[in-house]
């Protein structure tokens, strides 16, 4: 099994706080159908479904919430590892490296 990349990963959880893939794909300014299908390939490696669909939009499955929480605890060190990055003398980052760690 691979890591998810940030990126899908930042979808997943967009999907599950907007309730829709749709308003995901608005906030995270990609396509319906791109994000739709990094959702749906990331079910596929992990082998899981990880969001149930419905008229009224997505709910996260039981291995959605899991995988939802180890992400944004991933997405918090992530940021203090920027802050602290960013907190020694010196370092100015890349434009990558700004945009990895929230900047």
């Amino acid at each position: 099994m691979n890591l998810p990349d940030w990126t899908t990963l930042r979808i997943f959880l967009a999907a599950i706080e907007c309730g829709s893939v749709t308003r995901a794909s608005e906030k995270c300014g990609i396509a319906v159908s791109a994000a739709a299908k990094r959702i749906q390939d990331l079910e596929t490696e992990l082998g899981v479904q990880l969001l149930t669909r419905g008229a009224r939009g997505v709910t996260p499955t039981v291995a959605g919430e899991l995988l939802a929480r180890h992400a944004r605890t991933m997405f918090a060190f992530g940021a203090r590892l920027g802050e602290d990055l960013r907190a020694v003398d010196g370092f100015k980052g890349s434009a990558h490296h700004n945009r990895f760690f929230g900047a």
